[in-house]
Parts: structure tokens; C-alpha cells; sequence
């Protein structure tokens, strides 16, 4: 088991130059995705029109504070390790 640690320590150590972009890419992406989903489907959403008793779902001040906390969470999610069980 020691052998392959050293291998893939071996492998990092060599090529880190190209796997900080690679990293950083597939971030941005993840919050690009997140910002552009997050975007759209209020949109959508208001296409459906406006509930039973007549107020508009999206118009509650709600809304913008539920995507602060989940765009919050995604965050921190994202910056924490997935470590095996």
C-alpha cells in the first residue's frame, strides 16, 4: 500500500502546475452552473403564473435570501474534502 502512495504522490508532485488550473476550471464551472440554473429558473417559474389565492410566489423577499443561503452552502461544500468513511 506504501508503494502506491509514493506513486501517487510521485505523480502530484510532477504535474501540480497542471492540475491547479485544472482545478480552478472545474470550479468556476461548478459556480458559473450554479449562478446561470439559478438564474433561469426563476424565469421559468414566473412563465407558470401566480398561485391559487393570487400573490406572486417570487415576489417575497424569501426567495432572494433561500438562493443566498443555498449558493452559501454550495460554497462551502465545495471547499471542504471528501474524506472516505
Amino acid at each position: 500500500m506504501g508503494g502506491w502512495f509514493d506513486r501517487c504522490g510521485g505523480a502530484l508532485r510532477r504535474g501540480w502546475r497542471q492540475l491547479v488550473p485544472i482545478l480552478l476550471l472545474g470550479r468556476v464551472a461548478l459556480v458559473a452552473l450554479a449562478v446561470i440554473v439559478g438564474s433561469l429558473i426563476p424565469g421559468a417559474l414566473e412563465g407558470v403564473g401566480t398561485s391559487a389565492f393570487g400573490t406572486d410566489p417570487l415576489a417575497s423577499p424569501g426567495t432572494a435570501a433561500g438562493a443566498v443561503v443555498v449558493i452559501g452552502v454550495t460554497a462551502v461544500l465545495a471547499r471542504r474534502p471528501i474524506s472516505p468513511s
